[in-house]
């Protein structure tokens, strides 16, 4: 066994000379082949490191932006989402205030109705007030005259058929008024007839004929021929003419007249009430003709007093008729108020 390793010795210490024997007899030339070599190895090797290195570095930074590409994504479906939430609940806010304006259009109009209902309302009662004072006193005085007992039978006949005269205009005066009342319960509506004017206005005359009596007033009405028919609302006429009439009397000298005209102008027909006062003054006459003026009623000569809602009432009337008013002053002989009508089938 000694032997056998003295020798493994030996061997492995020939071997070594053997090798630096044959190292020493290498070339120089293959010497630098093989260092140079060894070199490219190391150099390789370093650069297999990076290249593995550079590699790790890739895949965590592709790693990263996939994660980050699939948060932007999350992002983008959740602003999408997001976005889809706004348009319906902007779709539903939208829906939801234009039904709440609908809601307060129809609140307006309603609120708009009430007001004009009211105002109705309010005219009904002027107007009532207003246009039935004069023929209830008057029917007042003949009931008092008649009490009195100074009247022989045939006296009382007289005043009888006056009364009856008086009652029966003041009844259609009234029935006209409650249907013009009811139609401005329903609003501002105007239903346009063909009337005859002069028979109009005959009516109302014989309604007014106690308190011009009473006035020693004489109401003459001319009788025209062939006088073409008008075109208005019937209620209103009626309050037109009562207005224009009692507002006549009221400003006429006692003992004086009325007179009542016609006339055709193109496509008009016009009705003129000039009455035995004093005139009017410009400054009167202006405020008489704005339409949405209501003026201050002046005492009468017979010391009739007014609300001033007669002539508002007529200016009202005539615009929604498509009518018009003018008036004339005649200094200390008196005033004319002319009405202008449109001519029945002129559109």
């Amino acid at each position: 066994m000694k032997n056998e390793g003295v020798h493994a010795v030996v061997l492995n210490s020939e071997t070594a000379d053997e090798l630096l024997a044959f190292h020493d007899n290498i070339p120089e030339e293959t010497l630098q082949q093989i260092e140079s070599r060894e070199s490219d190895n190391v150099r390789l090797q370093a650069e297999k490191e990076v290249a593995e290195k550079q590699l790790f570095i890739n895949r965590i930074f592709i790693a990263a932006l996939v994660l980050v590409i699939l948060f932007l994504l999350v992002l983008a479906l959740q602003f999408r989402n997001n976005s889809r939430q706004k348009e319906i609940f902007n779709s539903e806010l939208k829906e939801k205030n234009r039904t709440i304006l609908e809601q307060n259009h129809i609140i307006s109009q309603q609120n708009e109705e009430l007001s004009e209902m009211n105002q109705a309302k309010n005219r009904l009662f002027s107007i009532l007030s207003h246009d039935l004072r004069s023929p209830i006193g008057s029917l007042q005085q003949l009931l008092e005259l008649i009490q009195s007992g100074d009247f022989t039978p045939e006296e009382q006949s007289g005043l009888l058929d006056e009364m009856l005269v008086q009652v029966t205009g003041t009844s259609s005066m009234l029935h006209n008024l409650l249907h013009w009342a009811n139609s401005q319960l329903e609003g501002d509506k105007v239903t346009f007839e063909e009337v005859n004017i002069p028979k109009k206005v005959s009516r109302v005359v014989d309604a007014y004929y106690l308190v011009a009596k009473s006035k020693n007033i004489k109401i003459i009405q001319e009788e025209p021929k062939g006088l073409p028919k008008i075109q208005v609302d019937k209620g209103h006429l009626s309050v037109i003419l009562h207005n224009l009439l009692s507002n006549a009397l009221k400003y006429t000298i006692e003992g004086k007249e009325i007179k009542i005209t016609y006339a055709v102008k193109n496509d008009q027909v016009l009705l003129k009430f000039l009455d035995g006062g004093q005139g009017i003054s410009e400054k009167k006459i202006k405020e008489i003709k704005n339409l949405n003026s209501r003026m201050i009623s002046q005492v009468g000569t017979g010391m009739e007093t007014g609300t001033g809602i007669g002539l508002m009432l007529v200016k009202h009337f005539l615009n929604i008729n498509r009518a018009s008013l003018d008036v004339k002053s005649y200094r200390g002989e008196g005033s004319e108020f002319i009405v202008a009508f449109k001519k029945a089938g002129i559109n």
